[in-house]
């Protein structure tokens, strides 16, 4: 157990505890001119950080396939890209010219079936070793549990063990550095030792090994057929399995159904049932049909999503000690949809996921992460699901400038 690293680097020192002003709430407000943005830039002290981190030198990891000193990206937990129909059908309509008729409708659909079979053979393959890298993450750190006068170091339980004192520890540092009249700065640095890729394979990977048994047996039976299957039981697929256009079809309606709704209450326990219930459905936290539950149920799911979120938001928002690059600019395509389905912020009622740049999803986590902390409401949610193309454009482009601009002032 001595070799173990501990979850977190730095103790706390807790003082005196003094009341503090709250800092002004960040608006994602549209912004259409350069000088509306630097002023927003100017009242806030996190979105100024994230915009002038300096810009990544390399391709992002998931097109490089160098996974070896990536921190972030845990792309293995997460689906391949699925091609749709009339993309495969195109291409094997290009590679067979002399096939015409019935011949190349058989071929076509031959090939669209062989390519459903990979994408759920590679989901379980990953699935399957990242159970392996599970099993070495939780032996290589420590968790440390202060019962009374005696410190006792224990391995890690399970994915929400980590995420709770993860989050009790930062929830910990913020109240330190209120106390210490300390200038709530954004992390310039991690304090915590297990990286996001890592916690994201526990996360990910524990829900989905009790799914594997039953949904390979369905695959072997069902075949091409499994997407009807994946359809009519979402949860008892490995989300490795589940690609964005079959979550879009199956969380449609709860989106269209919050986009109705004027959810105003910020905390979870005083939100009533069916709002507690719709904002599980859409996080993907429960079943469509588990509407039978005590309220308590909901409540605490959403909970333990909101101390993931909390978590997560922490990686985006600290810097590499090598690179000085914030988190945010480094992830990989896949990872910006999950986290983006992670804190809602795409409207998949009218939203085509696939179609959404790297450079839009991006922004809205962008200005998801200048929101303070715990008293933002859901429309300050609903006005990031509608941004506009050109917004986002805008800002990249702003960012680009500036990163050209300091380089050239450094040669």
């Amino acid at each position: 157990m001595s070799q173990r690293q501990f979850l977190y680097r730095t103790t706390l020192t807790l003082k005196r505890f003094q009341s503090t002003k709250p800092t002004p709430q960040a608006k994602a407000s549209t912004v259409l001119t350069k000088p509306a943005f630097n002023e927003l830039l100017s009242q806030n002290q996190t979105l100024h950080q994230l915009f002038h981190s300096p810009e990544p030198h390399h391709s992002i990891v998931e097109e490089t396939g160098n996974t070896s000193n990536d921190t972030l990206n845990a792309t293995t937990t997460l689906p391949i890209i699925l091609r749709s129909k009339t993309a495969v059908f195109q291409q094997t309509s290009k590679e067979n010219p002399e096939k015409q008729g019935t011949s190349l409708k058989f071929k076509q659909w031959i090939e669209y079936a062989k390519s459903i079979i990979k994408f759920y053979r590679v989901g379980i393959q990953n699935t399957w070793r990242n159970r392996k890298l599970v099993k070495a993450i939780k032996a290589k750190y420590a968790i440390v549990d202060l019962q009374g006068p005696a410190t006792i170091h224990r391995q890690i339980r399970n994915s929400n063990d980590v995420i709770e004192q993860l989050s009790t520890y930062l929830s910990l540092k913020k109240i330190e550095a209120n106390a210490l009249k300390a200038n709530l700065k954004p992390p310039t640095e991690s304090v915590v030792n297990i990286t996001r890729r890592e916690l994201s394979l526990i996360k990910r990977t524990e829900p989905d090994i009790w799914k594997l048994p039953v949904f390979t047996l369905v695959l072997l039976i069902c075949g091409e057929m499994t997407p009807f299957v994946v359809y009519a039981f979402p949860h008892l697929t490995p989300r490795t399995c589940i690609s964005s256009g079959v979550l879009q079809s199956l969380n449609s309606k709860n989106n269209a159904k919050f986009n109705k709704k004027e959810i105003k209450i910020t905390d979870i326990y005083k939100l009533p049932r069916g709002e507690l219930i719709l904002m599980s459905k859409l996080y993907f936290l429960i079943p469509n049909f588990f509407t039978f539950f005590p309220i308590t149920y909901y409540q605490k799911r959403l909970a333990l999503h909101h101390s993931y979120l909390k978590v997560d938001d922490y990686y985006l928002k600290s810097v590499d000690r090598e690179t000085q690059i914030s988190g945010l600019w480094n992830l990989s395509k896949s990872e910006l949809i999950r986290a983006n389905l992670d804190r809602n912020l795409i409207d998949l009622s009218v939203t085509d996921v696939e179609e959404l740049k790297a450079d839009e999803l991006k922004v809205r986590l962008f200005y998801y992460l200048g929101l303070e902390e715990g008293r933002f409401s859901y429309q300050d949610i609903q006005k990031i699901r509608n941004l506009s193309w050109d917004e986002s454009h805008n800002i990249m482009k702003w960012r680009h400038s500036l990163a050209n601009e300091k380089l050239e002032k450094s040669e």
